[in-house]
């Protein structure tokens, strides 16, 4: 281990060791001018360290280069790496191979300075090679090619771009103005701030988001979409989620929303969308058999256009209080229940429609339910005390 010069705790300049595996460690900090012999500069008094572990990255003719920690280029190998950088405008070539890399933020020098915050890494171009690497952001205007494999990113920056390439990807963003390409297969993306877009990819994928002004596009593939209030997998909850675009494209999809101002596309397939709250929803299904569940407590509005195939639509509630909500269906042969909820608003289109409600309250034109049937073909409507 090298051996500090000075008293100070951090070293700021670019440096790089040779791990066992014959992949490297690769450090860049935010100093003006990295690897010279002396200090230079308030941000740049830190220690220097000197001995034969080490490379210190020397020019063409062997002189201790000046330049900056901005506009580093970090380049890995095949194999293993470990790659960190505080350097704006910096590029890092990670190669092949599962590799680390750290971008700003909180991260582990190797002189034993755990949780050091190394800020900077603005302006970085990531090619992180095929692999399963792990990212880790928090630089601003970063873009970021993972490349092929099975990524971990986890973004804290603001104006990213992310793209995972194919592989089994977990993405997880937590500032606004970002873009995401998974790529296909099977990816987990959560998504915890505004202005951001979606793009999964195909494949089976799962989509959590609680923040607004979101546009998800899944892809082919049976997904998963939360959107709104939804338990994490540490049981954290979180709600929001309003303004929101959803296209789940083809595949046996499940999509739950819970909030207003939402744009839902299901896509062909056998899907199954539930609105458990919000209001001014717009549904429209695909050409396959869909189920739609109405589980909102109260005052939910949303308007569904249903597919050619028979459609389910089903209003539940388990206690009293679940009701009121106002609900417009078009198209498909739908076949719409109530069950145990009040005070609700049904309005059918055009198609055969079945419409059955199953509640103490009976009445269908005054108070508890008011239903309209307006379609051009038969409707059929059944009332029966629950």
């Amino acid at each position: 281990m090298a051996k500090e010069t000075s008293g100070y705790k951090a070293p700021w300049y670019f440096y790089w060791k040779t791990k066992g595996n014959g992949g490297k460690y690769i450090v860049n900090n935010k100093c003006n001018h990295v690897m010279k012999k002396y200090k230079d500069g308030w941000d740049c008094q830190r220690v220097y360290y000197s001995d034969g572990d080490w490379g210190y990255v020397l020019d063409a003719n062997g002189n201790y280069p000046t330049v900056s920690g901005s506009g580093a280029k970090l380049t890995g190998t095949s194999k293993t790496d470990e790659i960190y950088n505080a350097g704006d405008k910096a590029v890092i070539n990670a190669g092949k191979g599962a590799d680390t890399i750290n971008n700003g933020g909180n991260w582990y020098d190797f002189w034993g300075h755990d949780g050091y915050w190394h800020d900077g890494g603005d302006s970085v171009t990531i090619d992180a090679g095929a692999g399963n690497d792990s990212i880790n952001i928090s630089g601003d205007s970063v873009t970021i090619n993972a490349g092929d494999g099975a990524d971990t990113i986890d973004n804290w920056g603001y104006d990213v771009t992310i793209d995972a390439g194919a592989g089994n990807d977990s993405i997880s963003n937590n500032v606004e103005k970002v873009t995401i390409l998974a790529g296909d297969d099977k990816d987990t993306i959560v998504n915890r701030s505004s202005n951001v877009s979606i793009n999964a990819g195909n494949g089976n994928n799962s989509i959590f988001n609680d923040s607004e002004k979101v546009t998800i596009l899944a892809g082919a593939g049976n997904d998963s979409i939360f959107n709104g209030e939804y338990y994490d997998s540490n049981w954290h909850w979180h709600d929001g989620g309003d303004s929101v675009t959803i296209d789940a494209g083809d595949g046996d999809d499940t999509i739950v929303n819970h909030s207003s101002n939402v744009s839902i596309n299901g896509g062909d397939g056998q899907n199954l969308i539930s609105l458990t709250g919000g209001k001014d929803i717009s549904i429209k299904g695909g050409k396959d058999t869909e189920t739609f569940i109405i589980e909102a407590y109260n005052n939910l509005t949303a308007s569904i256009q249903s597919g050619e195939g028979k459609n389910i639509i089903q209003f539940l509630g388990s206690w009293e209080g679940y009701g009121g909500n106002f609900l417009s269906v078009s198209g498909g042969v739908n076949e719409v229940s109530s069950i145990q909820t009040t005070n609700n608003t049904l309005i059918t289109g055009a198609g055969d429609d079945s419409v059955t409600i199953g509640s103490d309250y009976n009445s269908i034109i005054a108070g508890t339910y008011d239903i309209s049937a307006d379609g051009l073909d038969a409707d059929y409507i059944l009332v029966k005390s629950g």
